[in-house]
């Protein structure tokens, strides 16, 4: 019985480990954007700027702009000067409708842990928040209004494939390998044209004496076979002795 039991929470620590070890805080270190620990990015300044919609279970109608400042005639007029990232419709009966803050740009804070992760949008009066949960997909990017829960806390769901988190070579657009060529091809033309005009008009040099290091670059292809030699005898060198 008692090995059973070990037996069996051996298998719940493994599984654990499993689903649940791998995950990872990821830390505001930009406007909209957080990394974690390992180096794993999610950048959502790449998800579109046109505005996202959404209409919840009471009919309320919410504007979403993730990144950039809402830019929403009626949401704009109703907060003039403010940088509305989450705005509330709330349609009245025989009326226009009212508009309220359901959360700022400037207040955007990441939750949860990768794979689960959430960004929160605070309204700095009325006391409304936004909660939208990241949902890494390669659907047709959506907004999804959930409940109300808490009271005047305003749950949604997000799928985009920009809240997939990516390395942080991903999210920069260039591999680390891909800067060094890009450094090394810069040098290398900078060696040459800077060497050949201070050759040319420093040193006064004619013909092939405007190379940079002409004796050295003269000698390459002779080392070269040289090298190629001395791998083929397999690193040996060569005998100066005869057999008798």
């Amino acid at each position: 019985m008692e090995r059973k039991r070990l037996v069996t929470s051996l298998f719940f620590v493994l599984v654990h480990a499993v689903f649940f070890g791998t995950a990872e805080e990821c830390v505001l270190t930009r406007p909209c954007v957080c990394e974690t620990k390992s180096g794993t990015v999610v950048d959502l300044n790449s998800l579109p700027s046109s505005i996202f919609n959404a209409v919840a279970p009471t009919g309320f109608k919410f504007y979403f702009s993730p990144c950039k400042p809402l830019k929403q005639p009626n949401c704009n007029a109703a907060f003039p000067g403010v940088d509305l990232a989450v705005c509330q419709e709330v349609p009245q009966s025989g009326g226009p409708s009212q508009y309220y803050n359901a959360g700022e740009t400037k207040t955007l804070t990441f939750s949860g842990s990768l794979p689960t992760l959430s960004i929160t949008y605070t309204a700095s009066s009325g006391g409304r928040k936004s909660i939208v949960a990241l949902n890494c997909s390669s659907e047709v990017p959506s907004l999804t209004a959930g409940d109300e829960s808490p009271v005047l806390t305003y749950n949604f769901v997000l799928k985009q494939s920009a809240t997939c988190p990516k390395s942080v070579e991903e999210s920069s657009g260039l591999s680390t390998g891909s800067i060094l060529v890009i450094i090394f091809f810069v040098l290398f033309i900078v060696y040459w044209v800077g060497g050949f005009l201070f050759m040319k008009f420093v040193r006064r040099a004619e013909g092939l004496e405007v190379i940079p290091n002409y004796e050295f670059w003269k000698e390459i292809p002779l080392l070269i076979r040289d090298g190629v030699t001395f791998t083929l005898r397999g690193c040996k060198g060569e005998s100066t002795y005869e057999k008798i």
